[in-house]
């Protein structure tokens, strides 16, 4: 099976995934960064955080030796939903496409690979959809976790192809979180590849019992959200 791998530039959640794919010899046949303004946002946030554990945690590992003496091909874009991007997907023509850390892809992006787009979404659907899910879990006292899934044209919403909750840690820091949320992403994917290779093709959101739980889709979390949710976890501890 063939697949490309889509990551906004050296973005660490991403990085770690495609990590955990090529450990598991999954090599994708091209790896299309995006960067943007975006890009270099989420990666400065999320690496702020991780490296508060660093170096008992080592950082996520950079592309750059991630695919060192690999035989991948490996682009950069400006958006991952524009007609460069679209371009070498065509070219490239792969069975799926898989999502590392991305902006919301658009058609006719998500109708170029016959298998789909695969998602890593960073909680636990259906009960948390949208930006930043496990603040608004923390807030909302919802089960952290991650889900794995095919997408459509909504947001988090499309076929689940496996998903596990991450079970709190006793004196949790958020950094410690966020690195447990990364763990679990590499992991799922992995399990997950291998399910499609085997013919998955995942379960209806509507099907899971959470279904008629879920809350509308979250959108990114401010500063002021984030504050609250880091009060609301440090009292917890």
């Amino acid at each position: 099976m063939k697949f490309a791998y889509l990551n906004l530039l050296d973005q660490p959640r991403g990085n770690y995934m495609l990590d955990c794919l090529v450990n598991a010899g999954l090599m994708p046949a091209v790896v299309i960064e995006e960067r943007s303004s975006l890009a270099q946002k989420g990666r400065d946030s999320l690496n702020g955080e991780l490296r508060r554990i660093a170096p008992e945690i080592p950082l996520p590992r950079s592309l750059h030796d991630i695919i060192a003496g690999q035989t991948v091909r490996h682009v950069e874009v400006e958006n991952h939903n524009d007609a460069q991007c679209e371009r070498i997907l065509r070219e490239v023509a792969p069975d799926l496409i898989v999502l590392g850390d991305t902006r919301i892809i658009l058609p006719p992006i998500i109708n170029l690979a016959p298998l789909g787009v695969v998602n890593v979404h960073p909680g636990y659907l259906p009960l948390v959809r949208g930006n930043n899910p496990y603040v608004w879990a923390i807030l909302h006292d919802l089960p952290q976790g991650v889900s794995v899934h095919f997408i459509d044209e909504d947001v988090d919403t499309g076929p689940i192809i496996v998903r596990q909750k991450l079970e709190p840690v006793a004196g949790g820091s958020y950094p410690g979180l966020l690195h447990g949320i990364n763990v679990l992403c590499g992991e799922l994917l992995v399990e997950a590849i291998a399910a499609i290779e085997d013919g998955e093709t995942g379960m209806p959101q509507s099907s899971f019992p959470e279904a008629h739980d879920a809350l509308p889709t979250f959108r990114a979390a401010s500063a002021q959200i984030k504050e609250m949710a880091l009060v609301k976890l440090r009292q917890q501890q």
